[in-house]
């Protein structure tokens, strides 16, 4: 489900931008996408019983990336004509490389898991330190190289 979230919304904002309906800069898109990631790591840390909000945080993040993928997109330089088809494309690849690292990913954990609850609740602490360590430091590394968030 949240990977479906968002792909639906980045899919939404990559097609506006690549429409040039809407047009974010850079200097805006990039430290809010290291700035979810953060988010990511320590939802993770905090995830106890209760409602889960990921789908719906997933969803919204999304709408970032759609704009940081149109960027990628921007850069390859495509024709108009084959707009369409390039987004329909990546937005298809986008989901399937989504799909094969949550397998991957899940299975690793479930098998972990299985073998020794406390190394599956140590490896998930741990990563989720990293992926905020690695946000941190991206969004400072995006902030400090555009020269702010303006």
């Amino acid at each position: 489900m949240m990977v479906s979230a968002f792909t639906l919304a980045h899919s939404i904002t990559l097609s506006l931008t690549a429409l040039s309906i809407v047009n974010p800069p850079s200097s805006i898109v990039e430290p809010v996408i290291a700035l979810s990631i953060v988010c990511v790591g320590v939802d993770n840390l905090m995830v106890r019983g209760g409602r889960d909000f990921r789908a719906w945080m997933a969803f919204a993040f999304g709408f970032v990336y759609g704009f940081g993928f149109a960027g990628v997109l921007r850069e390859m330089g495509l024709e108009n004509r084959a707009l369409i088809w390039s987004l329909l494309s990546f937005n298809l690849g986008v989901e399937i490389g989504q799909l094969l690292v949550v397998v991957v990913v899940t299975s690793a954990f479930a098998m972990l898991r299985a073998t020794s609850e406390t190394a599956g609740r140590r490896l998930a602490f741990a990563g989720s330190l990293g992926v905020i360590a690695a946000g941190t430091f991206w969004f400072f590394e995006r902030v400090l190289s555009s020269g702010g968030m303006s």
